[in-house]
């Protein structure tokens, strides 16, 4: 089996840069800490720009979002801003 594009990892535990350039974000293992919150994954090289997708964290319980098809595109680059406390590994492919 071959791979179409480069995959790339990352994690991060605050709000911030997750990758820049234009990648599909194809899935997402979140962590969940103290509290409940969400994680807004910004079409964006810094917190403002357009929401592409919102996911939910639950006290201390972690899983992994398999999106499917070809995942969701980033023009721009991915900022993630944490509402809550939670941590987050994203598997992207860059384009």
């Amino acid at each position: 089996m071959t791979v179409q594009y480069d995959v790339k990892s990352n994690e991060i535990d605050a709000s911030g840069l997750i990758v820049s350039g234009t990648v599909r974000v194809k899935g997402v293992y979140v962590v969940g800490g103290a509290t409940a919150g969400s994680i807004d994954f910004i079409d964006s090289t810094t917190s403002t720009g357009t929401i592409l997708l919102t996911l939910d964290t639950v006290v201390t319980n972690s899983g992994y979002v398999l999106l499917p098809g070809d995942g969701i595109k980033f023009s721009n680059g991915v900022y993630a801003t944490f509402n809550g406390g939670a941590f987050a590994t994203t598997r992207s492919e860059e384009h």
